[in-house]
């Protein structure tokens, strides 16, 4: 009974057919265009590799900035516990 309900909902506002037929020829010829552009063009095509090696680099970059990190945490629990020696010692 609850699916029937739903089934016959109706959108207030219809929108008509060649209206919608226009907005989907639009979308069409402009997606086709942007996709045209992006094959054809050596700037477009430069900038897209660019920006994955850029990406690339951030991930490369944030691992051995990690890397680093320990590095330097390592050096003064080191240098830490090398004094707390001789202190105690």
């Amino acid at each position: 009974m609850v699916k029937e309900k739903y089934l016959k909902f109706q959108p207030r506002v219809k929108q008509s057919q060649p209206l919608m037929d226009i907005f989907h020829k639009v979308e069409l010829a402009t997606w086709n265009f942007i996709i045209h552009i992006m094959s054809d063009s050596e700037t477009i095509r430069s900038v897209i590799q660019e920006s994955y090696v850029l990406i690339e680099e951030r991930t490369r970059m944030r691992y051995i900035l990690i890397i680093f990190a320990w590095a330097c945490a390592g050096l003064a629990i080191g240098f830490i516990l090398g004094f707390l020696r001789v202190l105690i010692g």
